[in-house]
This record gives structure tokens, sequence and C-alpha cells, in this order.
């Protein structure tokens, strides 16, 4: 039970930060498509705002809420394996939004509260792999 209670206290601060984070990668992705969108079609902005914003939030993670387990992990390395893991997490992001309005005349979600849930599901699945896969905690 210790261990659980001092995980937590470890785990929590990077928590808020890997938050704090994403939502700083929202407003580059928000950015990057509306600037996108001025030269290329709907599709295309889309990927490059998500490439703009996966780089972003690694690069901040790397520095500030991830930097001790970093020293060690070359960018390139570390980058890859956080964009795979938040790809994953997109995609449950993306699944929770698409069932739950699938259910919608049953639940009654609207889009936005779907959005929302998704996005809660996409963040937590997104924290666990990068704690797990990309900045292993150090021993």
């Amino acid at each position: 039970m210790q261990a659980m209670i001092l995980m937590c206290r470890k785990l929590l601060p990077k928590f808020i930060g890997f938050g704090l984070v994403g939502a700083a990668g929202f407003v580059v992705d928000l950015t990057a498509l509306t600037f996108a969108l001025a030269f290329v079609d709907e599709v295309s902005a889309r990927v490059f705002s998500f490439l703009c914003a996966v780089t972003a939030t690694y690069s901040l993670n790397r520095y500030f809420v991830f930097a001790e387990e970093a020293r060690d992990l070359s960018w390139l390395r570390g980058f890859v394996k956080f964009f795979v893991s938040n790809s994953l997490g997109g995609a449950a992001n993306f699944a929770t939004y698409l069932a739950l309005l699938k259910f919608q005349p049953i639940l009654e979600w609207t889009p936005q509260l779907a959005l929302v849930a998704g996005t809660l599901v996409g963040l937590a699945f997104n924290f666990t792999l990068t704690v797990l896969f990309v900045f292993k905690q150090k021993t």
C-alpha cells in the first residue's frame, strides 16, 4: 500500500504537467490547422497540425515533465515511441467518441460530451503509455 502511495505522489505532478503540456499542444494543433487550411485541403491540414502538435508536446514533455527519465534517450528514438503511443491514444479517443455517439439515443450523448469523454480516455491512455513505454521511470 505504501509503495502505491509513493508511486501516486511521484506520478501526480507528472500527470498535471502532462495535462498542461497537452493543453499547449491543443493550441499548437489548432494554430497549425488554421494556418495549413490556407494552403491545403482539410485532411492534409489535419495531418500537418497533428505532426506539429505531437512534436511540440513531445519536446515540452521531454524537457519539462520527464527531464530526468529522458536524460539517456535520444530525441529521435523518444519521438518515435511518443508518436506511436499518442497515435494509439488518439485511436482510443476517437473510438470512445464514436462508441458514445452510436449509443446516443440511449445515453443522450451530444457530440461535444462524447468529445470530452474521448479526450479524457485519450489523456489517460497517452499518459500511461508515455510513462510505461516512452519515459520509463528510473529505479
